[in-house]
């Protein structure tokens, strides 16, 4: 299988090997030319939303390789377990290369980031060691960590990051740098599962994801509940149809929850009711196929309870 070579097939291009593997090793090899076709690396794939999918794959092929690629995409994103937990490894480095290596060599990957890279480690393990559970997140080996450690090492950093923000809102590149940190002070942890910022590949845009947009998302929410987070705060999203327009954040939290979760519905229904304005603006924004665009963004209005949604919630008179 390591024999693989991009050909014609696959649709002239060049794919990186992890992907051609994991496609293969899936049963879906007629589709490599599909994220040949689109120029998605392996980094992007591992962080693939159902939106995404819809976007590159024939619709016919969505259905089932979702629902394979949401059951096995974890393993990927995290590192395999190494042989060497207790001790040096004694072997042959050409017979025992893991292609983890390469995805977490990508962490700090230029000479600033290589400069910087004790310090935002030493800050990260400040942060945890304020607290007894931290210290012991800290100390705990990255393949026995459990999903909900790793959102509660999420919440500590995030928290604390939020303690020190006077406008209580965090950017992008502090989100990357802090997540290349806890990478960084836990050994075998991956930065992406923590966050992966948004891009653009082949004119679409990938929305940032990970464990730390949960928690500022929560932590915001609940710091307005009782007056210590501002509700004016807002910034300029760029758009098609109108590259100035000022969108609130927490209207564009909410989209961006939206685009990616189906459920439960009551958290969707908070999140629908609460981003009215910002979705007619880009329903606007849709110059064709607007119909078609508006059901492909909110996955939510193809299942059963997106018509109990829209039956709710109107904008301009009109069911959305």
């Amino acid at each position: 299988m390591s024999n693989v070579k991009p050909s014609v097939e696959d649709g002239g291009g060049e794919v990186e090997l992890e992907l051609r593997l994991a496609l293969t090793e899936w049963g879906f090899p007629d589709l490599i030319p599909h994220f040949t076709r689109h120029e998605i690396k392996y980094d992007a794939f591992l962080t693939l939303s159902a939106e995404d999918l819809r976007y590159i794959l024939p619709y016919g092929k969505v259905l089932k390789f979702s629902f394979v690629y949401e059951r096995e995409i974890v393993a990927l994103r995290q590192p395999k377990p190494s042989s060497s937990d207790t001790q040096k490894p004694d072997v042959d480095p050409s017979t025992s290369k893991d292609s983890s290596v390469e995805l977490e060599s990508t962490v700090f990957n230029s000479d600033e980031e290589e400069e910087n890279s004790e310090e935002l480690v030493t800050e990260v393990k400040k942060v945890l060691s304020l607290t007894f559970q931290g210290q012991v997140l800290l100390a705990t080996k990255s393949d026995d960590l459990k999903n909900e450690d790793r959102d509660r090492i999420a919440e500590l950093v995030i928290c604390e990051e939020l303690r020190k923000s006077e406008s209580k809102l965090i950017d992008s590149k502090r989100l990357l740098s802090l997540a290349k940190g806890v990478a960084g002070a836990i050994d075998g942890e991956s930065y992406i599962t923590y966050y992966t910022p948004h891009k653009r590949i082949d004119g679409q845009v990938f929305q940032a994801r990970g464990k730390f947009c949960t928690q500022v998302q929560s932590w915001r929410k609940r710091g307005m509940e009782v007056g210590l987070v501002s509700k004016i705060h807002s910034y300029k999203k760029p758009r098609t149809s109108s590259p100035d327009c000022v969108v609130p954040q927490d209207a564009v939290v909410a989209v961006d929850w939206l685009k990616v979760n189906l459920g439960p519905f009551s958290t969707a229904a908070l999140h629908w009711k609460s981003s009215y304005e910002y979705r007619v603006q880009l329903f606007e924004s849709f110059d064709e196929d607007c119909i078609e665009r508006y059901l492909n963004t909110f996955p939510i209005l193809r299942q059963p309870t997106g018509l109990e949604l829209v039956s709710r919630f109107t904008f301009l008179g009109h069911t959305n």
